[in-house]
């Protein structure tokens, strides 16, 4: 989501950075992995096409993705430090939250449907 191309939330131990290019290649080597294909459904997919699907979802105004980025001041898959600035820093995870318009109450009160049968006649 363009929206969220800025957006860091920080929390006490993680903090959530959009998802960008800069972390396909690390994403894309934990999608390899069979027993995630099968806990999240997902298909191995190739390095362009875990790419293309970075792209789309940035583009998509109803999908907001985050790279979940561990705290400790580590990264998640080795014990060397690494810079605070560094958004790939103690990478993970991820969350997708998927938006939609809100809907509109559909159910009308009994005095509203009482008003529109008094106002008819």
């Amino acid at each position: 989501m363009r929206d969220n191309l800025t957006t860091i939330l920080r929390g006490r131990r993680v903090r959530l950075v959009p998802y960008l290019p800069l972390h396909v290649p690390r994403y894309h080597r934990w999608m390899q992995d069979e027993e995630l294909q099968r806990l999240t459904c997902s298909e191995p997919l190739t390095l362009a096409e875990e790419y293309a699907n970075q792209l789309s979802w940035r583009e998509d105004a109803s999908k907001a993705t985050f790279i979940v980025c561990a705290l400790d001041g580590h990264s998640a898959n080795t014990d060397e430090p690494t810079a605070v600035d560094d958004l790939t820093a103690g990478m993970c995870g991820d969350v997708n939250a998927f938006l939609s318009p809100a809907e509109e109450e559909e159910e009308e009160t009994a005095d509203e449907q009482q008003q529109q049968q008094q106002q008819r006649q």
